[in-house]
């Protein structure tokens, strides 16, 4: 609201990486640089409880605007780009500006408000939001420090062959005795040979348990002392097993505040109902969180598919209709529904309606059992965290 009327104040904003075009029911139509002190002014020429309409322009860009806008106590709407094209072309214009943008971002939230509402026109949780922010870029993190240690450790297995393919066969035994300095044959019998002069707490850490002993007098067994070794294999060795403590170490940070943003009060409650899911995962709690944008709760079945991309696409031509996989929808959580579906398939697991939907589907020579499944594990967690109830398989 303006300071001199009871009306709402509509606002439309195009946030870009260094100025916002304002346009405002008020008549204000300007073009603002990120740059001193633009919160301040942005706030006097709003005034306090304002209704906003904006796109999603990547969080990083608009989240400076949005939490001033929420000081603010703005009412935020995020618009879709698609709706914000089809509106502006259809009432506004064919061209493309940013004035043109904002000018139409505020149309559609003057329309929205007054009595009819407008597709792909959702009001914004700036709390949601500020998490789903944290949870994307910490699984980013997660899995660029998974992809390294897979690189490393296959360029270290590869290492450990040239040495004697016992090695790379018993790679994480091998990988033991590198942490402690024991890289080349000479050194593997030596680091074995000690076992029966040493007190079992005066060896490395690494070996005060029996099993960690037995493994490595079984790899010695293998590896002949004279084994041929280039000079600076060893050196190489032993740098890339620290790259893997390393990378091994951040991994395990990286989940720890994983686990973190998910059990934060707003996402705790469905995360503990997903947990009596059998062969779950914090990581997959984690990216489903992240897909629908930390609010699960509120989420249909469909609309959890969607965030996922699970809904084929259809294209009719003449005779047939042809479906095809989408490449939309938030690829770490596809990935991770993918693997979770694989567990309660898998003989292992013990008998769940996921499976039994499986087994059905393939005795009926569906083509896309397993699509099936995973379609029906998403519905089953929607389902779960609107009704607020734990899983009773």
């Amino acid at each position: 609201m303006t300071p001199h009327s009871s009306a709402p104040l509509f606002v439309g904003i195009d946030i870009g990486a260094h100025a916002i075009q304002i346009c405002t029911s008020a008549g204000h139509n300007e073009n603002l640089s990120l740059a001193d002190r633009w919160n301040e002014y942005l706030m006097q020429l709003l005034g306090p409880r304002p209704i906003v309409a904006l796109e999603p322009t990547g969080r990083h860009y608009s989240a400076p605007v949005i939490h001033v806008l929420d000081d603010l106590g703005a009412l935020i709407l995020q618009v879709d780009h698609a709706t914000t094209k089809r509106y502006r072309q259809a009432h506004v214009s064919n061209h493309k500006t940013d004035f043109i943008d904002a000018l139409t971002l505020r149309l559609i939230a003057e329309q929205h408000f007054s009595g009819e509402p407008i597709r792909g026109v959702k009001l914004l949780n700036v709390a949601a939001e500020d998490l789903t922010t944290a949870l994307r870029a910490l699984i980013d993190d997660y899995l660029r420090a998974d992809t390294s240690i897979r690189r490393i450790a296959n360029r270290t297995k590869q290492l450990a062959h040239h040495i004697w393919p016992a090695l790379s066969q018993r790679f994480d035994t091998y990988l033991r005795a590198v942490e402690v300095g024991a890289v080349t044959p000479q050194q593997l019998h030596d680091l074995a040979a000690s076992f029966a002069t040493t007190n079992r707490l005066d060896l490395p850490p690494q070996y005060h348990h029996g099993r960690a002993r037995n493994a490595l007098l079984q790899l010695v067994a293998e590896v002949p002392l004279r084994a041929r070794i280039s000079i600076p294999y060893d050196s190489l060795i032993a740098q890339q097993a620290a790259q893997l403590r390393e990378l091994t170490a951040q991994k395990q940070y990286t989940l720890t505040n994983i686990i973190a943003v998910i059990e934060d009060p707003e996402l705790k409650a469905v995360t503990e109902l997903w947990r009596t899911v059998p062969g779950n995962s914090d990581f997959a709690i984690a990216a489903l969180h992240a897909a629908i944008h930390c609010r699960a709760h509120e989420a249909t079945g469909d609309e959890l598919r969607g965030a996922l991309g699970f809904y084929p696409q259809e294209y009719t031509c003449l005779l047939y209709t042809h479906k095809k996989q989408p490449i939309r929808g938030y690829k770490p959580a596809r990935r991770a529904l993918h693997l979770w579906t694989m567990t309660l398939l898998s003989r292992n697991s013990r008998p769940n309606p996921i499976a039994d939907y499986f087994d059905r589907q393939k005795a009926r020579n569906k083509p896309h059992a397993f699509q099936a499944a995973r379609g029906k594990l998403v519905r089953v967690l929607a389902g779960i965290a609107r009704r607020g109830e734990p899983c009773n398989w």
